[in-house]
């Protein structure tokens, strides 16, 4: 419940121009709110292709709403980076509280949240390596699977503090399943500075 609580779906249309609205196809992702004014945190490629107009917010025990997209790493960002930034017409009841990045090691035992399937969902593992990708990201692979739908979920220490925002998954073949999940990591004096800007 605690997860639940803090990672919401988002669902955003996609129609094909002269399409009917019997014809449009809705994606599915996941993101994760990251303050009480309203801001969540989601992979960029949730939108890749798709109008942030279109896109609704729905949480648990919550009204759905829309949202706004404040920033968006693949392309407001160079190099790119699959995070966006959004904010939402009503702030969360809850949010989550970030992991100390000192505290991040090989081995650490995480859980993945997200909408696989349309659903919540929740996936548990360990950290295979940390990298400061940019100043601003760090990108890190761990083991827990993550499937369509959860792409801008949350991945979190056991204790519930946010680690970073899972947005792929490396696959061997499909018969010998995934080598590794990636999440991505914002700087947070970074992202404090996104989320203050007019």
């Amino acid at each position: 419940e605690y997860l639940t609580a803090r990672t919401a779906r988002v669902a955003v249309q996609k129609r094909s121009e002269g399409a009917s609205s019997l014809d449009t196809e809705i994606a599915f992702g996941a993101a994760v709110a990251v303050d009480g004014r309203g801001h969540y945190l989601t992979a960029a490629h949730v939108f890749e292709g798709r109008n942030p107009n279109d896109a609704v917010l729905e949480r648990y025990g919550m009204t759905s709403c829309e949202i706004t997209l404040v920033w968006d790493g693949f392309r407001d960002h160079d190099p790119p980076i699959d995070l966006a930034l959004i904010r939402a017409e009503t702030p969360p009841g809850k949010w989550f509280e970030w992991v100390p990045t000192e505290e991040l090691a090989e081995g650490v035992e995480v859980i993945t949240a997200g909408y696989a399937g349309g659903f919540i969902s929740f996936a548990a593992g360990e950290l295979r390596g940390v990298d400061e990708t940019s100043t601003q990201h760090w990108t890190l692979r761990h083991n827990a699977p993550v499937d369509d739908g959860d792409s801008g979920g949350a991945l979190c220490t056991l204790d519930g503090r946010l680690v970073a925002i899972n947005y792929a998954s490396v696959q061997i073949t499909p018969w010998f399943g995934y080598l590794w999940s990636v999440a991505a990591r914002p700087d947070l004096e970074w992202l404090r500075e996104k989320i203050s800007a007019p």
